[in-house]
């Protein structure tokens, strides 16, 4: 997954920022109700792509097999 910049995410169709957050967009909403969703689906994206972003690191980091059988 490509890290989207703000203006980007908030281009993209309420089906599509769903599929990426899982976060469901209001049904019916007026137009103040869907900038705030698109807040929230940004906020999560975001810690979604940090949190991501520090797995890649910690699975990155090379542990040796022998520190692992000495335990």
């Amino acid at each position: 997954m490509n890290q989207l910049s703000r203006e980007d995410f908030f281009a993209l169709p309420l089906e599509e920022i769903e599929g990426r957050t899982g976060l469901p967009a209001p049904q019916g909403a007026d137009e103040a109700e869907l900038q705030a969703y698109r807040e929230r689906a940004w906020r999560s994206y975001k810690l979604d792509v940090a949190n991501r972003e520090e797995w890649v690191g910690i699975e990155g980091e090379n542990v040796g097999p022998a520190e692992d059988e000495t335990l």
